[in-house]
């Protein structure tokens, strides 16, 4: 997990070693080498794993809609109005994953 912030740039650059590393704690994609960033498996594995790994995930990944779904499955994202807000504005289809009584929420 977390221990990938002290191996070798080789190490953080290697795609198994950095999907283990988020599976076991989603946080660890801090300390990805920035390449593998762009790849929307290990973020969206890093984000299953840990919700606020969300703060990691490369720009370009943190609006796809399959990340943000999984985000919005993090209890703490789910509760947070103004990323469900902006999640939801982005992608209308994830207003079924927002709890019942924000959906009227602007």
């Amino acid at each position: 997990g977390r221990l990938l912030e002290f191996v070798a740039a080789f190490w953080k650059s290697d795609h198994g070693i950095a999907l283990a590393a988020v599976m076991q704690d989603g946080l660890a994609l801090e300390f990805v080498a920035s390449p593998l960033l762009e790849d929307t498996d290990l973020s969206a594995a890093a984000v299953q794993q840990n919700g606020f790994a969300l703060q990691f995930v490369a720009p370009a990944q943190r609006v796809e809609p399959r990340i943000l779904r999984i985000a919005l499955q993090s209890a703490a994202l789910r509760s947070d109005r103004g990323f469900v807000l902006d999640a939801v504005g982005r992608h209308g289809q994830l207003l079924e994953l927002v709890d019942p009584a924000w959906r009227n929420d602007r």
